[in-house]
């Protein structure tokens, strides 16, 4: 357990001093902010960095105080008096959860924040300032954020239901997100401010957290659901048979997700509910329907100006609220989970249009099958042949809700299956082959790439028409060109086109997905094209390609004729691509068989205490927890990446994500630990020795000790020093 470092101490003391109500509730505040490593850990960080200065008691009786307010303007956190006891040492339960949900807003507005797992620095104190008063605004929320920080998730019970606060990435187009494995709240930027000209939306946002947070409790439900969907994946995948029908293992998950949904939805009601009650707002069936377009999956909006009702199927009790009993949870998947996408409305359906995720083109049925749909193509990949033939996955896309249009715009990520999307749809009898395209990046990203038809039109004869499939990677090559002729004084024109023709078929051939830059060549008979990864400056990773000038001359319908045989390259391109994906962490040293090893064999080497491998390092937790993240990465691979997160100071416990970049061959190990930083490691090239590692590990705990005592040795000089007057 970390200690209450000495700025925090004199906060504590501080406020100590001021209490009018002598020192019960300064003992009681103390014991609270040391109930919780999280409380500590976040408050010693806020205090440290200056952005949390004191405490107080809230003694303002004319708003409401149910989880404390942090002033980030001020530095100030106000307590509400009533969480503190008259006499004793020992902390109410409901102080220990107001410091809870406080540290996590000290963090959310100190620069403890993500956004997509990228640093962003902290929240504003305008968005502070409404998440906490959407929290104090409704007393059934206020209590549901303080059980949910304080209560221990039964499939991790060294964490909490809900442990942070976090951005949305732009462009998520969901309202917000609630994230299990690292007990996370996202939050979309826009639905913490108010709009230009506008005032603050708080039904929106109260309706939100109520949803978001719900998530937390059904947590163990939702690990079981994900859990039974691999398990049933895998059976089936192994399964000796010519047809592997995934239908009933996806439908179970898909329903099992439904449940979670629709009581986040009850959830968010029963906040709104407590907000208008608690603000002196009507609570009718009117005003509440009215409260934010999120009310009308419960009170759909009277086109005949009608009185405001709810779904027949929907029960409520008397007060207003919602029970999540059996009946409520099913009329809720019905009218939010099942929600139709706007290009499969089904005729006659009164409900209203779901837009989620890219575009908007997305629902809950296809948003959850996306992950699913990806989990099930890989393990395909894996199946044993059947009688010298390959199993046929099937789905029946019509009883699970599921359109490969729509799955397909999301961005379908099928790197681990190797761009295999062969299925079958049951829909009909007997089953239609199918097939999934990788959509989530490349030229077809978040596109649907339909089938063509034996009668399908002959391809355009030229990239620059709109009907041509490659077009518009045509136009971003064209784009670059034109910039090129500004930049030298020439007018673009057909010999424009002409070349940027042959360069985009050209690029295609040498396996570009995409064009950075342009240039000529030093001699100006080559033009050349670029794709450069996001983040390398080494040029060792900048994919090229380049025509000669006089291409210009080309006509447009020559180039075009050899675009089909360009993307049979592009395709073996793609192909390779995903070959060195499955292989490069597992790249190491290799041994000729030629070579005898000499030493010990590893089994049986004996292991100094900086080595991970040794089950006393204290690296030892972290290096299996990578291992088991990065199963196919060698055993020299795991010991250079533990030493890299060693030296960054990500632990077993804060280690929170890993992302490996195949275009610039990188692996980044992020933390959520206060003093962490990013670990990234070049996996462009192998490996070091283990030993190498070690020693890594070594010299950082040298330099760490040096600089350790040399702390210790200034602290004593200006201690004998005295004080300054």
């Amino acid at each position: 357990m970390k200690r209450i470092n000495a700025q925090l101490e004199a906060m504590l003391g501080d406020f100590q001093v001021r209490s009018s109500t002598g020192p019960q509730r300064a003992v009681q505040l103390r014991a609270a902010v040391e109930a919780s490593e999280l409380t500590l850990r976040a408050f010693n960080a806020a205090a440290a960095a200056g952005t949390m200065r004191s405490f107080q008691i809230d003694t303002e009786g004319s708003r409401a105080n149910h989880v404390g307010r942090f002033d980030s303007e001020r530095g100030s956190v106000s307590l509400p008096s009533s969480a503190f006891r008259d006499s004793g040492a020992a902390p109410t339960p409901d102080l220990i959860a107001t410091c809870r949900v406080q540290s996590m807003l000290v963090a959310f507005a100190s620069g403890v924040v993500t956004n997509g797992g990228k640093p962003v620095g902290g929240a504003s104190p305008e968005m502070v300032r409404n998440l906490q008063n959407t929290l104090n605004g409704s007393p059934y929320l206020a209590s549901e954020f303080k059980r949910a920080a304080t209560t221990r998730d039964p499939t991790s019970p060294h964490k909490f239901g809900l442990e942070r606060f976090e951005l949305l990435p732009p462009n998520a187009n969901i309202g917000g997100a609630y994230v299990g494995e690292t007990h996370t709240m996202l939050l979309p930027a826009g639905a913490l401010v108010a709009r230009p000209g506008r005032t603050f939306n708080a039904a929106a946002l109260t309706f939100v957290v109520g949803h978001e947070v719900q998530h937390a409790f059904n947590r163990a439900d939702a690990l079981q659901a994900t859990v039974a969907l691999r398990d049933g994946v895998n059976h089936i995948s192994q399964s000796s048979s010519p047809i592997h029908d995934y239908t009933p293992v996806l439908a179970a998950y898909l329903g099992e997700v439904r449940k979670d949904e629709a009581r986040g939805q009850i959830a968010g009601w029963n906040a709104v509910q407590s907000w208008m009650e608690a603000s002196g707002k009507p609570v009718t069936l009117k005003a509440m329907g009215e409260a934010d377009d999120r009310m009308r999956d419960f009170v759909p909006f009277q086109v005949s100006g009608g009185p405001a009702t709810v779904h027949p199927d929907i029960v409520l009790n008397a007060d207003m609220t919602l029970s999540p009993t059996a009946g409520n949870i099913e009329a809720l998947g019905k009218h939010y989970f099942d929600r139709p996408t706007r290009d499969h409305f089904p005729l006659g359906s009164k409900e209203r249009v779901m837009g989620l995720n890219h575009d908007h083109v997305s629902n809950y049925p296809n948003h959850y099958g996306k992950q699913a749909i990806e989990q099930i193509l890989a393990a395909e990949k894996k199946a044993p042949l059947f009688q010298g033939r390959k199993p046929e996955p099937t789905f029946d896309m019509a009883r699970l809700g599921l359109f490969e249009d729509v799955l397909e715009r999301q961005g379908l990520d099928l790197t681990k299956s190797h761009g295999n999307g062969e299925y079958f749809d049951s829909t009909q009898l007997p089953s239609a082959p199918r097939t999934f395209n990788h959509t989530v990046q490349g030229k077809n990203a978040h596109q649907y790439v339909p089938v063509a038809p034996d009668n399908a039109p002959p391809l355009p004869t030229r990239l620059d028409l709109p009907a041509h499939p490659d077009h518009e990677f045509f136009r971003q090559v064209r784009r670059h060109v034109v910039e090129l002729d500004r930049s030298l004084g020439r007018a673009p024109d057909h010999y424009t086109d002409n070349i940027s023709s042959a360069l985009t078929v050209q690029a295609r051939a040498d396996g570009l997905e995409r064009v950075d830059h342009i240039e000529l060549s030093e001699r100006g008979d080559a033009l050349r094209a670029m794709q450069i990864p996001k983040g390398r400056t080494n040029e060792q990773f900048t994919l090229r390609s380049a025509v000669a000038t006089s291409e210009a001359s080309t006509p447009m319908e020559e180039s075009a004729s050899k675009w089909p045989d360009a993307m049979r390259r592009f395709e073996v391109h793609e192909q390779a691509r995903a070959e060195r994906q499955e292989s490069v962490l597992g790249r190491g040293h290799t041994v000729p068989n030629s070579v005898s090893r000499v030493g010990p064999t590893p089994e049986h080497r004996q292991h100094s205490l900086d080595d991970p491998r040794n089950p006393n390092s204290r690296d030892h937790d972290l290096y299996n927890k990578l291992e088991r993240c990065l199963p196919n990465a060698s055993e020299e691979r795991l010991v250079q990446f533990t030493a890299a997160c060693h030296r960054h100071r990500i632990t077993a416990k804060n280690l929170s994500g890993l992302h490996v970049d195949y275009d610039s061959m990188t692996l980044s190990m992020n933390s959520d630990g206060l003093i962490s930083t990013t670990a990234v490691v070049d996996l462009s090239t192998p490996p070091p020795e283990p030993q190498q590692a070690i020693q890594q590990i070594q010299q950082f705990d040298q330099q760490m000790e040096q600089i350790r005592q040399q702390s210790q040795e200034q602290a004593a000089q200006m201690s004998q020093q005295g004080p300054v007057m």
